[in-house]
């Protein structure tokens, strides 16, 4: 994972999901967890979300460690930066930022608690 700069209090690090697609399995107790992170995250950026909120706003399950976020969320409005999906990586989670602009994966970040 390399480091591509630091944003809104995490590291980025480079786009590398189509390395791990299909090659871990979640189950909803580590979805939860995430959705937790990921709330947590995003009430630093000033969103009033609960996990609750977040996990309503997810797809479900897909390639076997990714969920879907079915509406994005900000993660650098000015530079059109927003956060698409949740992957997993031997059981951390990753949120990835796509880039709107240009239309391409901008990178990731690890969700912490």
């Amino acid at each position: 994972m390399a480091k591509i700069k630091e944003m809104n209090g995490v590291d980025i690090y480079e786009y590398e999901y189509d390395k791990y697609m299909f090659k871990d399995s979640i189950n909803s107790l580590m979805v939860g967890g995430a959705c937790l992170s990921l709330a947590m995250f995003l009430q630093t950026l000033g969103y009033d979300e609960s996990a609750e909120d977040v996990f309503d706003n997810t797809s479900g399950i897909r390639d076997g460690n990714r969920i879907d976020i079915i509406e994005d969320y900000d993660f650098e409005k000015s530079e059109g930066l927003v956060i698409t999906f949740i992957y997993f990586v031997n059981s951390t989670a990753r949120a990835v930022i796509y880039d709107t602009v240009s239309n391409s994966y901008y990178g990731e970040f690890n969700l912490t608690l």
